[in-house]
């Protein structure tokens, strides 16, 4: 049974026939050695392959860049582009980067992509504007040079002032948009947010963008329905007539409009997603 690398360089330390300078020269060789480490498998929740990869950053085994990122077992971020060696789950063999076990013939996952070293048993495709693969099929989607994305064939482009680049997270998880795994949308205010936390946002009664604070979906009816409440709600006697100032987010005009426990109606688009100023 092999030696942890733990074990290895307690081993070293208590030679007491080696000096300093040679005890650092065999540690470092333990580290440069991928023999030396002990097979442990690693879990990994984001993809059912029968391979694990090399961290090219640390030297650690890791099931994928994500599981690496998450664990934080380094300061660097996971460079899918220099993996080099992985070690097969069915026979530990150590080799270079294949979807096949150069040992036992077990197929690591339904799809490779040799490019970006991505292993998955779901739809894949290599974009090469995007620089990496994207999940599902290639004819469903096209690559859109204005928003630097792969988006399902319906996809319409959004004009947009804010400035977002492949580094931009999405506001709610955080996570950097353009290498996830999840499909991202654009809202008409122009942010990105994946689709899925998006929903989720919807489904907690949350409308608005989480960057701007924008209408993300269309209130109409909602706005008209709390305009009839408004007017059906007599105020007290003491509010009566009360103004005050307030901006409204959707159109980002300043106006007075009449104070009411329903809301504050802009009075250039009828929003009530406004504040007072």
């Amino acid at each position: 049974m092999k030696k942890t690398k733990q074990e290895l360089i307690l081993e070293i330390q208590r030679d007491s026939n080696l000096n300093n300078e040679q005890k650092m020269n065999k540690i470092r060789q333990i580290f440069n050695d991928v023999s030396n480490c002990v097979y442990i498998t690693p879990n990994c929740k984001h993809y059912d392959i029968q391979c694990i990869v090399l961290s090219p950053c640390c030297n650690q085994w890791v099931g994928c860049r994500f599981c690496h990122n998450e664990a934080n077992l380094c300061e660097n971020e996971f460079d899918r582009f220099k993996i080099d060696k992985i070690k097969c789950k069915s026979c530990f063999k150590i080799q270079n980067k294949s979807n096949r076990c150069e040992n036992c013939n077990i197929k690591f996952a339904d799809y490779y992509c040799e490019k970006c070293n991505v292993w998955t048993n779901e739809n894949i495709f290599h974009c090469q504007d995007c620089g990496i693969c994207r999940v599902g099929k290639k004819d469903d989607f096209i690559h859109c040079i204005n928003c630097d994305g792969c988006f399902q064939k319906n996809h319409k482009c959004v004009d947009s002032t804010f400035i977002s680049d492949r580094k931009t997270q999405c506001p709610i998880c955080l996570e950097i948009l353009f290498e996830s795994r999840k499909k991202f949308i654009i809202l008409d205010c122009g942010h990105k947010i994946h689709d899925e936390c998006f929903k989720n946002n919807i489904n907690k009664n949350n409308f608005r963008c989480p960057m701007c604070k924008k209408s993300a979906i269309n209130m109409a009816n909602v706005w008209q329905k709390m305009k009839i409440e408004k007017n059906d709600t007599p105020m007290p006697d003491e509010y009566f007539g009360v103004q005050v100032k307030i901006l409204c987010l959707d159109c980002e005009k300043e106006s007075l409009t009449d104070f009411h426990v329903v809301g504050l109606e802009c009075k250039f688009c009828d929003s009530f997603n406004t504040q007072r100023i």
